[in-house]
């Protein structure tokens, strides 16, 4: 398909779009392609091509997370899990990258309140006044560490959810968000789990 970039952004030729779209349209109506899974792929991407051709482009619109949540065991397996201890954003957003766009996310805030209500996180003040969420000794045995990093701003504190937090968060998503409901569909303003969501 012929196409230029402007300032970063492929542009298509009309004229390619309308062609790929109709070779798509073929294909769904004859015999070479008979996998159901497979032609609805096919149909979908006709979709989107006839979407282009309609709109003069592609429109990004952030979906609507309208289905409730709910994970397949084949969903939960591909979530990615790594040795290295990661932020409780991280996790959270490895989560939602395998579910449906439109199904509501596992925000980083219901991890934490999660956490926080079965005893493994709490909420600490800080010599400065700030609030942070930070291990328990339940925490610490689930594998919740409090690790030292170096910023631009100097040294800080984050939680590192090591591979077996990980598991243990990813075990329990569905009594995550049975406790949290939409609550953590749109973060909180609380200071703590601003704190807890710059960590990487």
């Amino acid at each position: 398909m012929n196409q230029t970039q402007e300032n970063g952004t492929f542009v298509f030729e009309e004229v390619a779009v309308y062609t790929a779209m109709c070779d798509l349209r073929t294909l769904l109506t004859g015999p070479l392609i008979e996998a159901p899974e497979l032609l609805e792929s096919l149909s979908l991407a006709a979709d989107v091509l006839q979407g282009y051709l309609d709109n003069g482009g592609f429109n990004r619109v952030r979906p609507d997370r309208v289905r409730p949540f709910r994970i397949t065991q084949i969903q939960r397996d591909a979530i990615q899990i790594t040795r290295t201890p990661v932020g409780v954003k991280t996790l959270a957003n490895r989560v939602t990258a395998v579910l449906p766009y439109d199904m509501q996310r596992v925000g980083y805030t219901n991890i934490s309140r999660w956490l926080e209500y079965i005893g493994a996180l709490e909420i600490r003040e800080q010599e400065d006044g700030s609030r942070k969420r930070l291990p328990t000794a339940l925490g610490e045995e689930l594998g919740i560490r409090i690790l030292e990093r170096t910023g631009p701003e100097g040294k800080y504190q984050k939680n590192g959810y090591d591979e077996h937090a990980q598991q243990f968060i990813i075990d329990n998503l569905e009594s995550i968000m049975n406790y949290t409901g939409k609550a953590g569909s749109r973060e909180s303003e609380d200071p703590a789990e601003k704190t807890e969501a710059t960590q990487p």
